[in-house]
């Protein structure tokens, strides 16, 4: 039986306040590097960091204050043209 627990992400064998130590440190080091230092192993360290950038996210809105897009024609056009031609 597996239970959901405020301190931990769903899945995971460690507490949030851990993994989210162990992003910030692969941000500074090497994933091997990471994974010696906190004594797990490297895929354990990888599916950590898929788990925060997963978390964050969902809190995110990455389009949050976007008030114009611009589109380059004569750029879009050109890669239009060479998908069409095959370059």
């Amino acid at each position: 039986m597996v239970a959901a627990v405020p301190w931990a992400r769903p899945g995971s064998r460690f507490t949030a306040a851990f993994e989210d130590t162990t992003a910030w440190l692969v941000c500074h080091a090497t994933l091997s590097v990471v994974a010696i230092l906190l004594r797990v192993a490297w895929r354990s360290v990888s599916d950590i960091v898929t788990r925060v950038v997963a978390d964050r996210a969902r809190q995110t809105d990455r389009l949050a204050g976007l008030r114009r897009i611009g589109i380059d024609e004569i750029s879009y056009c050109k890669s239009l043209l060479a998908y069409a031609l095959g370059g």
